[in-house]
């Protein structure tokens, strides 16, 4: 999976797009980065990012972000009922 097909993805299933940014960075907001010969799943927090996993590949990247931020979307859904 490409950073543009999880974009895709995520907006198929509706994931708020304040909570993700994939080009660039936003704060209070989860992303991926290349840094350091690794892709970077990472929180956006006062000004700077939080690493929370690293990847060798973007498809992995990409993965875990899309998994992560389905789980955050479910829980947000159970919360509101």
């Amino acid at each position: 999976m490409t950073i543009s097909e999880l974009e895709r993805r995520l907006r198929y299933h509706k994931v708020p797009e304040d909570w993700y940014c994939l080009k660039g960075y936003a704060e209070e907001a989860y992303g991926i980065c290349w840094e350091k010969g690794r892709w970077i799943v990472y929180a956006g927090e006062r000004g700077g990012k939080t690493p929370l996993e690293s990847f060798e590949t973007e498809s992995q990247a990409c993965e875990y972000l899309e998994e992560f931020l389905m789980r955050k979307l479910e829980r947000a859904a159970r919360r509101r009922k």
